[in-house]
């Protein structure tokens, strides 16, 4: 049974055979690393967690399908990672309730302001990582994706003279052996 996969086989089609090569060449491209240094004209209110975020990036390989315009994006990462490390600090060191007064002079417990400043912190912070394939899900998908797509390998495979070889390391990766 030969299991090659389509894209080291031979297209008969000359003009089909060079549409392939041309889509996974404007793919490669796509895919090219860019810099993402923190921009000098950006509001960025912690260096640190930028620097951070985008290390972390390239140690996933997670900065394969971004872009120079997404460092604005990235900033606003930055930015609502910060704030919502302050909020959280906050919180721990005066608690989530207060107590107050009402009009009629009487104390009651009251929630703290910045419990559900939190919130819409973390939601927009969750939102915003959704936006550039970052949260737990959307990258699970761009992952496999970008793994599973064959041309993204920089293999040269027609230096394999044995179609033995070529089915063995074929059925290696299939059963993991």
């Amino acid at each position: 049974m030969n299991i090659k996969p389509a894209f080291m086989k031979q297209d008969s089609n000359p003009f089909r055979q060079k549409q392939n090569e041309q889509q996974k060449e404007k793919m490669k491209e796509q895919f090219k690393s860019v810099d993402l240094s923190a921009p000098k004209h950006f509001h960025l209110r912690n260096e640190l967690v930028y620097y951070l975020l985008v290390s972390n990036l390239e140690k996933l390989s997670l900065n394969i399908h971004l872009k120079e315009i997404d460092i604005f994006a990235l900033v606003s990462i930055a930015n609502t990672i910060d704030l919502l490390s302050e909020i959280e600090s906050e919180l721990q060191e005066h608690g989530t309730t207060t107590i107050g007064k009402d009009n009629t002079g009487t104390k009651k417990v009251i929630a703290s302001p910045l419990v559900p400043m939190r919130n819409t912190t973390l939601n927009t912070l969750n939102q915003q990582l959704k936006n550039l394939q970052l949260d737990p899900a959307s990258r699970q998908l761009l992952t496999n994706s970008v793994l599973n797509d064959v041309n993204m390998f920089e293999a040269d495979f027609d230096a394999i003279e044995n179609d033995d070889d070529i089915q063995n390391l074929i059925a290696r990766a299939i059963g993991g052996k």
